[in-house]
């Protein structure tokens, strides 16, 4: 990974309708939203793109666009899609089992294949930062 002075952090919220894109072209960027239609409409794509849960996968509405291979990095932790998830206090609406072998086995691989780089942090990151609620 390139160092970077400055990362533009950008989230799924109405501000993104006041973003000017070009803005995306000479700064870093990392998403963190289930949808790419202002990304799409705009002709840019963030450098990096992340999520927690992993039921957001499922409204990605961008699987089969091939600027996110040439442009966008995968960004998760490791222990996304395994029993690890749940252990760390996370949950997903659709329970452990589904987290575990659908998303696990099936969609994330498939999910991480249309990006071009994947970037998975270990899980010492979650155990270092973070304190379960439960």
């Amino acid at each position: 990974m390139e160092k970077i002075k400055k990362i533009l952090l950008i989230g799924p919220g109405a501000s993104l309708d006041t973003l000017d894109p070009n803005l995306l072209k000479t700064t870093s960027s990392l998403y963190f939203g289930s949808s790419f239609k202002w990304f799409e409409k705009n002709k840019v794509y963030p450098t990096y793109y992340t999520f927690i849960d992993p039921n957001t996968v499922t409204y990605f509405d961008s699987l089969k666009n091939p600027n996110l291979s040439k442009t966008t990095t995968l960004i998760f932790h490791e222990f996304q899609g395994t029993d690890i998830f749940y252990n760390y206090g996370f949950t997903t609406s659709r329970g452990k089992d589904w987290n575990r072998e659908i998303f696990g086995k099936s969609i994330l691989p498939l999910f991480s294949s249309i990006f071009k780089e994947t970037i998975k942090l270990p899980q010492e990151i979650s155990l270092n930062s973070y304190k379960p609620l439960y």
